[in-house]
C-alpha cells in the first residue's frame, strides 16, 4: 500500500507539472494571435502583419505535427495565417482593402475561443490535481507528526527502557564472553569467604578447647563467630544469585534476610552509578520464614527505584540505607531509606498485599524528602531446649591437641611474613591464625612489591589473582631485582585461574596454597619457612 501511494503522488506531481506546462503553452497562443491582430488593426504596412502570419504559420505547422493535420485548431491556424500573409502582401502592393482586413480580424476573433476552452479544459484538470497535491501534503503532514509522536515515545520511554536493558545485556555478553572462566570465576567468589570461615572456626574450636578460656578470650570469640558468619553471608548471596528463579513454586522458607540483602544488593548494584552510597547496618537477626524470591523481588524493585533516582541526579550526594533488625516478638525487619521521588513509580498496594498473604507487613513512611521502607516477615519457630537439659549433658572429653604455631619456642620460632591479598576478611582470618608471628599485610600488589624489596620477609603469601598487579606480575617484578627471593613466594589459589596463571603455577610455584584452606595448611608453611630460613643462616 505504501509503495503504490508513493507512485500515485510522483505520477500526480509529474501530470502537475504537464499541466502547468500545457496551460502556458496555450497563454503564449492567444499571445500571438493578439499580436497579429494588433499588427493588422494598428499598422498600414505589411511587414508587422507578415511577421505576424509567419508565426502564426509555424505555430499551426507543430500543432498539425503534434496533434495531425485533420485537427480543427491546426486546421483553422493554418487558414489564418494565409490570410494575415495575404493581407501582408496586399498592403505591399498598396492594394489592400478594408473589407479584407475586417474578414481576418473576425477570423482571428473565431479563433480565440478555441484556444479558450482548451485552456479552460486544462485549468479544470490542474485543480483537480492541485486538491491531490492538497491531499499528498495533508498526508505528509500527518505522517510527520505521527513520525514526531514515535520519535518521542522512543526518546522518553522506549530509550530509557533500551539503555537499561542494553546495560543488563552488556553486562551478560562480558559473563558469556568469558564462559570459559566462569567455573573459575564462581570458584574465587566463593573460596574467599569460605577461607574466612574456615580458619575462624577452626581457631574458634581449638581456643574453647583451651584450658585457659576466659571472659576476655569470650569476647575474642564472638569477633571470630562474626567475621565468619559475614563470610558464611558473602557465600549465601553468591550462591542466591546463581540459583534459578524458575525452578517451581515460590513457597515459604527460611532464609538469612542478611544473605538476602547482600544478594539484593549485589544484583540491583549495576543499575546505577558506582557513586550511588550505599549504608548497610545489617543486625544478627533470626531467619524469616516466607517466599524468598517473593521477598527479595521487593527489596530489589525499591533498590533499584532509589539508585536510579539518585544516579539521574548526576551526584546529588544523596545516599540509601539499608538495615535488618528484630521487629518483634516473631517477626524480623528489612528496612530500607530511599528518597520520596522513588517510591512514585512502585506499585506499594500490590507489595502490601503480596506480604500479608505470607504473613508479612509492607509499610512506606515519608520522612522529609525521603521514606522509609520496612518489610516485616515473620521467623522461623525454633525448638525450645531446657536450660536443664543443657546443665544435665556429660561433658565430652577432648583429644589433646598440640598447640602447633600458638606458642614461640626454639622447636616452633617466629616468622616474618607479607601477606598480599585484597580480600579483607581473608587477610583478617590469616592475621589472626599466624597472631604468634611477625605478620604484614597488603591489599595491591604496587605496595607489595617495595616491601617484599625492603623487608626481610621470611615467608610471601601472594593472592594470584588481583585487581591491578596481579600475584604473577608481583613475583617478576621482585625476581628481577632479586632471584634470591623467589624460593620464599607461596601463591594462594581462589579458583579464578586463567591458563596463563595456571602456567605460571606449573613453572614459578609448584608450592601453593588453594583456597579455602585451614588453620593446620598455614601454620605448615610457617613452619617450613621457618626451616628454610634456619637451613640458610646454616
Amino acid at each position: 500500500m505504501f509503495v503504490a501511494f508513493t507512485i500515485w503522488c510522483v505520477a500526480t506531481v509529474l501530470a502537475v507539472d504537464r499541466l502547468r506546462d500545457d496551460l502556458s503553452d496555450r497563454v503564449g497562443w492567444l499571445s500571438q494571435l493578439h499580436e497579429a491582430k494588433s499588427a493588422i488593426a494598428e499598422s498600414r504596412s505589411g511587414g508587422p502583419a507578415r511577421a505576424a502570419g509567419e508565426g502564426l504559420a509555424q505555430l499551426a505547422d507543430d500543432l498539425a505535427r503534434e496533434r495531425g493535420a485533420a485537427d480543427p485548431l491546426a486546421a483553422r491556424l493554418h487558414g489564418t495565417s494565409r490570410d494575415v500573409r495575404a493581407i501582408a502582401d496586399a498592403r505591399d502592393d498598396g492594394n489592400s482593402s478594408l473589407e479584407d482586413e475586417h474578414a481576418v480580424l473576425s477570423q482571428i476573433d473565431e479563433t480565440v475561443p478555441m484556444i479558450r476552452e482548451e485552456t479552460a479544459a486544462i485549468s479544470a484538470a490542474l485543480a483537480e490535481r492541485w486538491r491531490a497535491m492538497y491531499l499528498i501534503a495533508t498526508v505528509a503532514v500527518l505522517l510527520a507528526f505521527a513520525m514526531l509522536v514515535l520519535l518521542a515515545y522512543l526518546r522518553l520511554v522506549v530509550l530509557p527502557r533500551a539503555e537499561s536493558d542494553s546495560e543488563r545485556l552488556h553486562r551478560l555478553a562480558h559473563l558469556l564472553a568469558k564462559s570459559e572462566l566462569a567455573a573459575h570465576g564462581v570458584a574465587g567468589e566463593l573460596n574467599n569467604p569460605l577461607t574466612a570461615v574456615v580458619t575462624n572456626l577452626q581457631l574458634l574450636a581449638e581456643r574453647l578447647r583451651g584450658p585457659g578460656h576466659t571472659p576476655v578470650a569470650a569476647t575474642s570469640d564472638i569477633h571470630l563467630i562474626e567475621d565468619a558468619l559475614q563470610g558464611i553471608a558473602r557465600v549465601s548471596g553468591t550462591v542466591q544469585d546463581l540459583r534459578s528463579t524458575g525452578s517451581g513454586p515460590d513457597l515459604p522458607a527460611a532464609f538469612d534476610p542478611n544473605a538476602l540483602v547482600d544478594a539484593a544488593l549485589s544484583a540491583s548494584r549495576f543499575r546505577a552509578a558506582d557513586a550511588v552510597q550505599v549504608s548497610l547496618a545489617l543486625q544478627r537477626v533470626p531467619e524469616a520464614h516466607a517466599p524468598e524470591g517473593l521477598v527479595r523481588g521487593i527489596v530489589e524493585d525499591v533498590l533499584v527505584a532509589g539508585l536510579v533516582a539518585i544516579g539521574t541526579d548526576g551526584g546529588s550526594g544523596e545516599a540509601l540505607a539499608m538495615r535488618t533488625c528484630v521487629g518483634g516478638p516473631r517477626s524480623v525487619a528489612l528496612e530500607l531509606e530511599v528518597p520520596a521521588r522513588a517510591i512514585t513509580g512502585l506499585d506499594v498496594a500490590a507489595f502490601a498485599s503480596r506480604l500479608a498473604i505470607v504473613g508479612g507487613r509492607f509499610a512506606a513512611t515519608a520522612e522529609g524528602q525521603r521514606v522509609r521502607v520496612r518489610i516485616e516477615l515473620p521467623t522461623v519457630p525454633m525448638p525450645a531446649v531446657s536450660p536443664s537439659t543443657i546443665a544435665s549433658e556429660p561433658a565430652r572429653p577432648e583429644p589433646a591437641r598440640a598447640a602447633s604455631g600458638s606458642v614461640v619456642t626454639a622447636e616452633n620460632p617466629r616468622v616474618r611474613i607479607l601477606l598480599v591479598d585484597d580480600d579483607e576478611l581473608v587477610r583478617t582470618s590469616v592475621k589472626r591464625v599466624l597472631a604468634r608471628h611477625d605478620v604484614t599485610t597488603e591489599s595491591d600488589g604496587d605496595a607489595a612489591i617495595p616491601r617484599i624489596l625492603e623487608g626481610d620477609y621470611d615467608l610471601v603469601l601472594c593472592d594470584l589473582m588481583m585487581p591491578g598487579k596481579s600475584g604473577m606480575d608481583v613475583f617478576h617484578e621482585v625476581v628481577a631485582t632479586r632471584p634470591d627471593l623467589a624460593p620464599r613466594f607461596v601463591f594462594i589459589s581462589g579458583g579464578a585461574s586463567t591458563a596463563e596463571a595456571e602456567q605460571f603455577l606449573e613453572d614459578h610455584a609448584p608450592r601453593r596454597l588453594d583456597k579455602p584452606f585451614g588453620t593446620e595448611a598455614l601454620r605448615k608453611l610457617v613452619a617450613e619457612a621457618a626451616r628454610r630460613r634456619d637451613g640458610e643462616k646454616a
